[in-house]
């Protein structure tokens, strides 16, 4: 799965630059991310009903499943009802080319718009 392109097609994600300079920018980053524990009982259900189908399974059988399974449900997940937003800073990589500066401590929240976890 390209969870790149998933995500993207998933989640629409708005950009507003808050401030700009010659080498870094400070950018605002908003999306309904998708609700990850929605999936959770369906996941539990069906590892369940494999576990009791395939008593011999091995623990990575049943973890090899239960990921098949979680693409399937990303999949069909819907986005969040509600919005986050998260600030990030860019830094220019060439002419008209900015990139999250991962060395930034905001980096660390460049996955709160697009998932859920809580």
């Amino acid at each position: 799965m390209d969870w790149q392109k998933f995500l993207k097609e998933k989640v629409k994600a708005q950009t507003v630059t808050k401030t700009i300079s010659e080498d870094t920018a400070i950018v605002e980053l908003t999306a309904s991310p998708l609700d990850v524990p929605s999936m959770q009982p369906s996941l539990q259900k069906k590892a369940e009903d494999y576990v009791s189908k395939n008593q011999q399974a091995t623990e990575m059988e049943l973890q090899k499943f239960v990921f098949d399974e979680m693409a399937k449900e990303f999949a069909t997940m819907k986005p969040s009802t509600s919005e986050v937003t998260v600030e990030l800073q860019l830094k220019k990589s060439g002419k008209d080319k900015w990139v999250l500066d991962a060395s930034d401590y905001r980096s660390q929240d460049i996955s709160l718009p697009f998932l859920k976890f809580d």
